[in-house]
């Protein structure tokens, strides 16, 4: 038997969204999709569709691209756009959820219902969440997530060579209680 390549093979960024999308086949479905996205939808009720794609890393001389995961929801928020973010307090050793952009107060209690629905519990039992926003279109009634994690990244080990970071379980169910929670959240239940 021949040993595989030491740092990886040649590796496309379909082929990695591709392996990503099968580790999360139990939840979801692939739909027809054109580009370098993968979209999934639903298989059981409160999970949202989703979007796979991939996000350079802005490090210089980095060869990683990030997983992005994307979806969005309907439902209530505050009378303008607004935009909440994780942001970890490295003091406290603590990720909490604040308001980047949109109201100063949260008078509606929008920070509360997020956390309590489990969307930063869902983060903190991933490995590596590099960024975490929840947006709000007060336009369209609709909340959107989008997280960023090196859970899934497409790793350049060498000039044509590359591998996926697998998603570990912690990783797989951290994610699903995160989609829960966000559909949970924003629909104000």
């Amino acid at each position: 038997m021949a040993p595989g390549p030491l740092f990886g093979s040649p590796v496309s960024v379909g082929q990695s969204l591709g392996s990503v999308a099968a580790q999360l086949s139990e939840w979801f479905d692939p739909l027809p999709t054109a580009g370098t996205a993968v979209r999934l939808g639903a298989v059981e009720v409160g999970l949202p569709e989703v979007t796979l794609s991939y996000q350079r890393d802005r490090r210089l001389f980095s060869r990683t691209l990030q997983l992005v995961v994307e979806a969005s929801a309907p439902g209530a928020g505050p009378p303008g756009d607004a935009t909440l973010s994780l942001r970890s307090r490295r003091l406290r050793r603590r990720a909490e959820l604040e308001w980047s952009d949109g109201p100063t107060e949260d008078e509606a209690g929008t920070i509360g219902r997020f956390v309590r629905a489990g969307v930063v519990a869902g983060a903190r039992t991933m490995t590596n969440v590099r960024d975490l926003e929840l947006s709000w279109s007060a336009s369209e009634q609709t909340w959107r997530i989008r997280l960023v994690t090196l859970a899934g990244a497409l790793i350049g080990t060498s000039p044509g060579a590359a591998i996926t970071v697998p998603l570990e379980p912690e990783d797989v169910s951290g994610l699903l209680a995160l989609l829960r929670g966000f559909v949970a959240a924003a629909s104000g239940s």
